[in-house]
């Protein structure tokens, strides 16, 4: 599946790179990702900037927010703009401190100014990356499904109708909140399987995406809602 979305993601921002000329780019992390960036069409864009929207895992990963963006930076000949803070900050007065200093304040800026933003949606099962390798240590993914978590965007686990859950998870993460990221003029997300149905039906319903990569299964439910 990742590879088949992977493929279908970087035929289409080939295409939407060839054509806009964006003069920023944000990404995330993830498999789907990994898989784009490995298609794709090599380019040669210097003004380029290929940003982090998200810190990374504390481990060394191909899927890695730091492996990926280097990627896409590589693959495009553009300028590389790491964030390099975790994912998640060990508590939310650790989440303060942090985004207290203006190095990470203007990070988040610059990523919700981009001109394109490349995101995959994680689920809430033992099948997400995220569940098995980003949360700290003592999360509890079952507290997050029992307040309504579908799934996450940009490590903010959000609720069927794509707002975020009440829960302390919500506020250690470092990335964009969805006010800025909704900002982002074009913001694409790759994601597919039953599993990923429910956090990209959310996305939609909360306008959080601009235009979806998805399976052919995944789309029909998309398009014809749950239940139809």
């Amino acid at each position: 599946m990742h590879a088949v979305i992977g493929r279908a993601s970087a035929v289409f921002l080939d295409r939407l790179i060839q054509v806009r000329k964006p003069r920023s780019i944000g990404v995330g992390w993830g498999a789907t990702l990994h898989e784009t960036v490995k298609q794709m069409t090599g380019a040669n864009e210097p003004e380029m900037r290929v940003r982090s929207l998200m810190g990374g895992l504390t481990r060394g990963s191909e899927i890695n927010t730091f492996e990926i963006v280097r990627s896409f930076a590589k693959v495009l000949n553009a300028k590389c703009h790491y964030f390099a803070a975790p994912i998640y900050a060990g508590s939310e007065e650790a989440h303060a401190v942090i985004m207290a200093q203006p190095v990470f304040q203007e990070f988040l800026r610059e990523g919700s100014n981009v001109d394109l933003s490349f995101l995959s949606v994680g689920d809430v099962t033992g099948r997400s990356l995220q569940v098995r390798y980003g949360l700290p240590q003592q999360t509890d993914i079952s507290e997050l499904v029992a307040m309504g978590a579908v799934g996450d965007l940009l490590g903010r686990y959000l609720d069927a109708e794509g707002s975020p859950v009440d829960h302390p998870l919500n506020r250690q993460v470092i990335s964009p909140d969805l006010i800025a990221y909704r900002g982002i003029p074009t913001r694409i997300l790759a994601s597919g399987g039953p599993h990923k149905r429910a956090i990209l039906l959310a996305a939609l319903r909360a306008s959080l995406a601009t235009a979806i990569v998805t399976d052919a299964e995944s789309a029909r439910f998309l398009l014809k809602g749950p239940g139809a």
